[in-house]
């Protein structure tokens, strides 16, 4: 793996500039091209990847499109391109994350890091800061040791996803340290950032672009540069090595790609593009030329490819990789509370606490939040199910928690119920916004937080035993899980208010009835016609379904015009990718018969 890995990386370097000027293409480009960031706006990739777009197009005589596609820790967006039309104007922004470590941890990637991209060149690495926010009591790593081994419950650090450097450099924290730390999952490092800015998480890593000027106005508090060197964007920040915490060594490297198959005369005119606008860094970003570690032209001379794995760029981020895949406290290494299964394209997800009708306390939300990312992230998942072991499907929140809640300190009931919602709401966003059809099967009693599961699923089937209850309001509390949301949507306001109001038990009949649930099946035959209505459901184009099911998703809260558009984009999204071109030409070869 190491080996096939490291001839990846040494593609990436850089061709001769005399070389690129005999191959560069007179007719390319003709117009705009796209590059897909594979995270959300906000990070370091978007960052980076949004001053190159400016500065290159502005030399290739056409606009450079950018398109976030976050999700899976980065593996949708990097699929994306994969799968791509290889024109030359599909370009991938690749980091050391979502490229390398995710092929360690990702089970069954939709594509090969090695055969299927077009390296065009290699961008700089840049270092990795370690950083709390401003109510973490720690000044450096010592301090964060010695706060967390005191705090009641693990620590939280936000991570760019499943299999990003963040989340690897997180679980090698909470090794070196030797204490106990837990990853809550975005879509990107925006997200994640405005979390930690809030309070609601306490650790956040990543490199020095998006958290520098937090850091500045003192909304953040920069502990260590997880490297040898001290970073000339930040100089006043001393490094692990300093502090006595050598292993944690990470950098974050970046490269532009395109899909396999590229002309090598377009690659050359990219990377004649990429080298121009390296040789002369975007003026508008003051940290650029003090950000990296490695100079993108100290990169110019060969390298060997051990001399690359043990002590270049992605050195640290294998280092941590290795860390983080055996760390088997890690939720997605080792599920208890969750069982989860994937036969013919159809995962199952089964919340799997019978003994306690299978009610959410806090280690299963994080299981659950994992489990939904390898699903969302497998190429080999279709469509997923959501149901429950027993004769229940989840009677709710573990009423055990709510009784450690009243025995504890008000302020501190408040701060723990902080992240104790950032987890039921970032489980509860992940099955809403699934890219592939979800079908909740409801075989028992739903209840709460389960009502709100189910509800939160594209489709809900019950057992005719099956019955549901919005019961917070009757006990004192407010459905937070998604329910206010869910619940008007399919039953109407004023039906919903009833409901919640009155925390009465409507059962699988009335359910249908009132259009809160789509179909009831007899109790012996959920499962069963579940799997069948999921394979009917995903049959068609995986492309088609996820850009479609997008769409749908948001059309209520959008005008006639809004709708359109964002079809149309789809649209053309849809053409971009191999897949679903032979599904057309499928489609129009059966038309002639």
């Amino acid at each position: 793996m190491r080996r096939r890995q490291a001839l990846t990386l040494a593609a990436l370097l850089p061709l001769p500039l005399p070389r690129l000027a005999r191959a560069q293409s007179a007719d390319f480009p003709t117009r705009a091209m796209r590059l897909v960031i594979p995270f959300t706006a906000g990070g370091s990739n978007d960052i980076v990847g949004r001053l190159l777009a400016e500065d290159m197009a502005a030399r290739l005589g056409h606009p450079i499109v950018i398109e976030n596609r976050g999700g899976a820790g980065g593996v949708l967006g990097t699929d994306l391109v994969a799968k791509a039309q290889p024109d030359g104007y599909t370009m991938l922004l690749a980091g050391s994350g979502s490229f390398l470590i995710s092929s360690l941890v990702q089970p069954r990637l939709p594509y090969d890091p090695e055969k299927d991209f077009a390296p065009i060149g290699y961008i700089g690495a840049a270092p990795n800061v370690i950083c709390v926010n401003p109510g973490v009591n720690a000044r450096d790593l010592r301090g964060l040791q010695a706060a967390a081994k005191a705090s009641p419950t693990p620590m939280r650090y936000g991570s760019p996803g499943v299999g990003t450097t963040g989340h690897a450099l997180g679980a090698m924290i909470g090794v070196v340290l030797g204490v106990e730390l837990e990853p809550v999952h975005y879509r990107g490092t925006g997200p994640a950032l405005t979390d930690v800015l809030a309070g609601r998480l306490e650790i956040i890593t990543n490199a020095s672009a998006p958290l520098q000027p937090h850091i500045a106005s003192g909304r953040l508090r920069a502990l260590a540069i997880a490297g040898k060197t001290r970073s000339a964007a930040l100089p006043d920040v001393p490094t692990s090595v300093e502090q006595g915490f050598p292993e944690l060594d990470s950098a974050t490297w970046y490269a532009l790609l395109g899909p396999a198959g590229t002309p090598p005369e377009r690659i050359a005119t990219l990377h004649r593009a990429l080298n121009a606008t390296l040789a002369d860094p975007p003026s508008a970003a003051s940290w650029w030329r003090t950000a990296w570690t490695r100079s993108r032209r100290a990169q110019r001379r060969p390298i060997s490819r051990r001399c690359w794995l043990r002590s270049g760029p992605a050195g640290g981020a294998w280092w941590t990789a290795r860390i983080f895949a055996s760390n088997r406290g890690c939720a997605m290494t080792e599920r208890t509370a969750i069982a989860y299964a994937v036969e013919e394209g159809i995962a199952t997800l089964r919340i799997d606490r019978p003994e306690r009708r299978n009610a959410i306390d806090d280690a299963t939300r994080g299981e659950m939040i994992a489990a939904l990312e390898d699903a969302a992230g497998d190429a080999a998942v279709r469509a997923l199910i959501v149901t429950g072991t027993g004769s229940a499907f989840c009677a709710g929140g573990d009423v055990r928690g709510m009784q450690q809640r009243l025995s504890a300190p008000a302020e501190e009931v408040a701060f723990n119920g902080w992240r104790r919602q950032g987890r039921t709401h970032r489980a509860v966003a992940l099955l809403h916004g699934f890219p592939k059809p979800t079908i909740a099967a409801v075989n028992g009693a739903a209840a709460g937080l389960g009502c709100d599961v189910a509800l939160a699923c594209d489709f809900v089937m019950a057992a005719e035993s099956a019955h549901f209850t919005m019961s917070f309001v009757a006990r004192g509390l407010i459905p937070d899980g998604g329910g206010m949301y869910f619940l008007p949507r399919r039953v109407g306001l004023a039906r919903a208010k009833e409901l919640v109001f009155s925390g009465r038990r409507v059962g699988a009949a009335e359910a249908l009835a009132i259009n809160m649930i789509e179909r009831v099946v007899p109790d012996a035959e959920l499962l069963q016609s579940a799997t069948a209505w999921a394979k009917q459901l995903s049959a068609g184009s995986p492309a088609a379904l996820a850009l479609a099911k997008s769409v749908l998703d948001r059309s209520l809260e959008m005008s006639f015009e809004a709708v359109l558009a964002e079809g149309a984009k789809a649209q053309a999204m849809c053409y971009t990718t191999g897949e679903h071109r032979a599904s057309v030409a499928g489609f129009l070869e059966k038309s002639k018969r």
